[in-house]
């Protein structure tokens, strides 16, 4: 069963690292939506079965229509396939990245968890691990620990909607458009 989890978590990392280092628009939005699809498989997996659902359908309803406007917007001359020595040399640096973060944060991760199952108002009813169920412990880890993210998050949104802007608008200038 764990090895499902480690399977699906694998896979959710490597579509990750194909949307960050994609040479092109078309392939960081195919991958996106694959990790999109893996994270929540992890999520309905681990219990978090409307929380994962909720997201995988606003994020196919949503964001999917905005990258496809701001693929359809964009032209390559100059296509670069994954096969690039750049891209491997991107690749390379990513997973030693990820690999010294993990490695780094691993204790933080374990005392996260174990925070949210015994205290709170649920010290008194958790016993062990599946006491507790996941969708009800996400939202005090967030409200604690998850402040960061959330705004890392929030900030990462709001540079992606003027991203979009800036696509979008073209060689308009200003609100005047000629005919």
């Amino acid at each position: 069963m764990m090895y499902l989890v480690y399977f699906l978590s694998l896979s959710f990392l490597v579509a990750v690292v194909g949307v960050v280092i994609n040479p092109l628009p078309q392939y960081g939005a195919a991958a996106l939506v694959i990790a999109s699809v893996f994270s929540c498989a992890i999520l309905a997996w681990l219990g978090g079965s409307f929380l994962s659902i909720i997201l995988l359908l606003i994020y196919l309803g949503g964001m999917l229509v905005v990258f496809a406007y701001a693929v359809a917007l964009t032209s390559d001359y100059y296509l670069e396939g994954h096969g690039g020595f750049a891209v491997g040399v991107r690749f390379f640096v990513l997973v030693c990245i990820i690999m010294y973060v993990g490695d780094v944060r691993s204790d933080w991760v374990g005392s996260v968890w174990h925070q949210c199952v015994g205290v709170g108002e649920f010290g008194g009813l958790a016993r062990g691990f599946t006491d507790v169920q996941v969708d009800l412990c996400g939202v005090p880890v967030l409200y604690c620990f998850g402040g960061v993210g959330l705004l890392l998050c929030v900030v990462c949104l709001f540079i992606c909607l003027f991203i979009v802007l800036g696509l979008t608008r073209g060689a308009v200038r200003g609100g005047l458009r000629p005919f």
